[in-house]
């Protein structure tokens, strides 16, 4: 661990375009409440509320997430909306996109592609839901999964695989393994996440995954005022993966006597932009929706919690 270098990323905004999802992981903490979060529309209200965030904090990353974002119906015209260095999309993967699909959404703006990928079998994929499937479900999403990596990649997106480790270290390898065939023909990234549902055995699994691999620790990054960390390893034979545990930074502003702040796993994580009844919120926290941690966007850029976050950032 004697190269480990730390480097600080710039500051990001999430975009929750949607709070329906077409899976129900018994891990979600659904970011708060997902069943108050509406649907975004590509409108004149859309493209100025991410101009004055950025206006007003200097991001220069837009992550769309939801929900699920590829099952809203405007996906592409949000995603041509905004303008920043990079616009990257959280998802799932179970709706299949083609090639074509990819390539569209690169031509609207679109520079990176996450997909969440937690286990190989159909088996283990449906004994993540909460709602009642078949198997047949999940034999056909795994496989989405997997044409998705490959469809994104190949549509010249920068493509990267989250894997939450919420069970044993085998499974997670099991994943690895089922990328190889992908890895092989394009370059994909991979990122290991541990369950903020069971923190404790899930960094547990990490470390016996990262003996498994033979793993040393190359570099780590620091997203400017968020608990978002992440650590790259590489194995003896040479593979790269990249790896995101808990590592809670508190907004004094935000999280300031905060009544579950001992129970926290996330911290103060950034902000995510999502709407309710219509109008624009601010979410400061993943846990709460109390007003101080979700507030009406132009209440949130005049508040004290605003100018802590633009503090912070500048350091």
């Amino acid at each position: 661990m004697t190269n480990q270098k730390i480097e600080t990323s710039a500051a990001s905004l999430r975009i929750k375009v949607t709070g329906v999802c077409n899976r129900s992981c018994h891990f979600c903490n659904e970011e708060g409440d997902m069943k108050g979060i509406g649907g975004m529309q590509a409108n004149s209200d859309f493209r100025n509320a991410i101009t004055s965030l950025q206006d007003a904090f200097g991001i220069s990353k837009i992550m769309f997430t939801g929900g699920e974002p590829s099952i809203h119906p405007h996906f592409a015209e949000l995603v041509s909306s905004v303008k920043a260095d990079e616009v990257s999309v959280t998802t799932n993967g179970v709706r299949l996109l083609s090639v074509k699909d990819w390539e569209s959404l690169k031509e609207s703006g679109l520079s990176r592609v996450i997909i969440s990928i937690h286990d190989a079998s159909p088996q283990d994929f449906l004994a993540l839901e909460t709602r009642k499937r078949n198997i047949g479900w999940a034999i056909n999403s795994l496989e989405n999964q997997r044409q998705n990596c490959l469809n994104a990649a190949l549509a010249g997106l920068d493509t990267r695989v989250n894997v939450v480790l919420h069970s044993t270290f085998e499974k997670a390898l099991a994943v690895l393994e089922m990328l190889t065939p992908i890895q092989e023909q394009t370059r994909i990234g991979v990122r290991i996440l541990n369950d903020l549902s069971a923190t404790d055995r899930s960094k547990a699994a990490i470390r016996s995954l990262c003996q498994s691999l033979e793993a040393t620790l190359v570099r780590s990054s620091v997203r400017k005022g968020s608990s978002n960390k992440v650590d790259v390893w590489a194995s003896a034979d040479g593979f790269q993966f990249e790896i995101k545990e808990e590592f809670p930074y508190y907004l004094e502003a935000v999280c300031g006597g905060c009544q579950i702040r001992h129970q926290c796993r996330e911290g103060f994580y950034g902000i995510r932009l999502e709407v309710r009844g219509g109008a624009y919120f601010v979410r400061l926290c993943s846990y709460k929706n109390s007003p101080d941690v979700l507030m009406p966007l132009k209440e949130f850029l005049n508040s004290s919690a605003a100018d802590a976050y633009r503090e912070t950032l500048s350091r």
